[in-house]
Order: structure tokens, then sequence, then C-alpha cells
């Protein structure tokens, strides 16, 4: 693991996007993706495991 990237556990990814789907609706999910920078949208759209850990990048574009 690059220890000079931050890294955020997978379950933390899947809650924030789980929220934003359960408050505000799919379609919010999915306009926020489309101006995500970069390959964050890829990112988020793949398989994410809750006990896998990511870079914290993707998640500070949110």
């Amino acid at each position: 693991m690059d220890t000079k990237i931050g890294r955020a556990k997978g379950s933390i990814f899947l809650n924030s996007r789980d929220y934003i789907v359960n408050s505000i609706g799919d379609s919010v999910w999915k306009l926020v993706l489309a101006n995500l920078p970069g390959d964050d949208a890829e990112f988020f759209e793949k398989n994410i495991a809750k006990t896998e850990w990511y870079p914290v990048t993707h998640l500070n574009n949110l």
C-alpha cells in the first residue's frame, strides 16, 4: 500500500453513495457522478468492497 496517499475503507464510499441515493435520490447521485473530475465517476460505478482500502482522493472529490 502506498503510504503517501491517504486511504479510506470501502464502507465509507458505499455509505456516502447510499446516503445521497436514499436521502435525495438516484437522479441526484447520477448528477454528482456526471460532475466528478477525472476517473472518479468510473471509480464509484465499479464494485467497491466494504473491507478494501481505496485512495481517499475519490471521497474528497465528492
